[in-house]
């Protein structure tokens, strides 16, 4: 469309082109155009004179001519003066660094308590109708819960986010897709409380139970839905019954040969493992766990060093317990103390999956002294020297 007859204004100072009567209008006031004007702060020029090193800001009529010869000039001067106000923007100020935000691994202990709160209805999605919750409407069930987890997800914002969306594709979506771990290895499941074919067996059993109370219908008690559904989403969000130490062997397993267990390697897993109970992601932990033995695994001809204690701690003094993972004898080569270059590598790794689900911790010999390093922490504390000598190399992760 040609430009002719339209007015014009172009704001040097943000790049702006407006082919807008009224709003240009409006910039001027009652002032009279007369075709084309150049504004360069002092005297106005005519369109010939125009050069590429001219600033502008300009007003007018256009017709094709203006049109062609001043565009692309005014692009020019456009990105001239992006560059040249990026150049000419301010260093920050030095000082210190910005602070990064604190884990907060209690956060997702605490939501997933909702789900063993007798007042709540995300509850139900794991656990059998109980006094006061009987048995409800499908849709009803899903709408109070789903507002249970978005409150949930205000309340504790710095919640894991891939258990949200493992909670979010379990209880909520149409079409769910979620999986759960076993060493490497992931089994997918493509049933929730929302889907198509669950949403038909619980409304049967529903109409079921209505004619009769006395009627079991939580999927809990049927062994095709707390199989494929129940037991499998709640062995993801809760260590009991001695998950942990399946969860380990398991682990093992997948990173040692058996030739290497045999003949090259020892490791301990301790039966303390067995009395572990907590909420957390277990997919993420299962993960960490196998990073964790791969990297002991990958460190230990360096050191000559081929046994591995792994046990669980009750701490009675605190709200924290503790799976330590220890490489015996193995040491480090380098100062642990306040030294960030240390973390990186396998170990930035395993840091990385842990936010948010555990603090984490490591302890090492050096020159014949041990030290503590404060990798993942709820409050801060600075890494510090021991007044012992570590076993080896250890991984301690504490859980709410």
């Amino acid at each position: 469309t040609s430009p002719e007859g339209y007015i014009f204004t172009y704001n040097g100072a943000t790049g702006e082109f407006l082919f807008d009567i009224e709003k240009t209008q409006e910039k001027l006031g009652n002032k009279e155009i007369n075709n084309l004007y150049i504004t360069l702060g002092k005297t106005p020029k005519e369109i010939d004179q125009l050069s590429d090193e001219d600033y502008y800001i300009f007003i007018g009529k256009l017709n094709n001519y203006i049109f062609d010869k001043v565009l692309p000039l005014i692009k020019k001067e456009a990105l001239l003066q992006k560059q040249e106000k990026e150049e000419n923007k301010p260093n920050p100020p030095k000082g210190k660094p910005k602070s990064v935000p604190l884990p907060r691994p209690k956060e997702t202990t605490q939501f997933l308590y909702n789900f063993r709160d007798a007042e709540k209805y995300l509850k139900i999605l794991t656990h059998d109708f109980t006094n006061p919750k009987e048995p409800i409407d499908l849709e009803n069930l899903i709408e109070y819960a789903k507002l249970e987890f978005e409150d949930a997800k205000k309340q504790y914002p710095n919640t894991s986010s891939k258990l949200i969306e493992r909670i979010q594709q379990f209880a909520f979506e149409k079409n769910p897709e979620w999986y759960i771990r076993k060493s490497n290895n992931k089994t997918i499941f493509f049933e929730g409380w929302n889907s198509k074919n669950f949403g038909v067996w619980y409304k049967d059993q529903y109409e079921k139970w209505k004619n009769n109370p006395t009627l079991r219908i939580h999927p809990a008690n049927d062994t095709k839905w707390n199989k494929e559904l129940i037991d499998p989403f709640k062995k993801s969000i809760e260590i009991r019954d001695g998950q942990l130490h399946q969860l380990v062997k398991e682990n093992v397993k997948d990173v040692f040969t058996e030739i290497e267990i045999k003949n090259l390697f020892t490791i301990d897993i301790g039966d303390s493992l067995t009395i572990a109970k907590f909420y957390t992601d277990v997919d993420i932990l299962g993960e960490t766990i196998n990073k964790i033995l791969s990297n002991i695994k990958n460190q230990a001809d360096k050191n000559n060093c081929y046994e591995v204690k792994i046990g669980f701690t009750i701490n009675t003094e605190s709200p924290q317990n503790c799976l330590k993972i220890c490489h015996l004898d193995s040491s480090i080569d380098k100062p642990i103390l306040n030294n960030e270059n240390f973390i990186g590598g396998d170990l930035g790794t395993i840091k990385k999956s842990l936010w948010g689900i555990c603090n984490f911790f490591i302890e090492a010999k050096y020159n014949d002294k041990g030290y503590r390093k404060y990798l993942l922490n709820d409050k801060v504390q600075e890494d510090e020297e021991l007044n012992y000598l570590p076993e080896g190399f250890t991984y301690l992760l504490y859980f709410y």
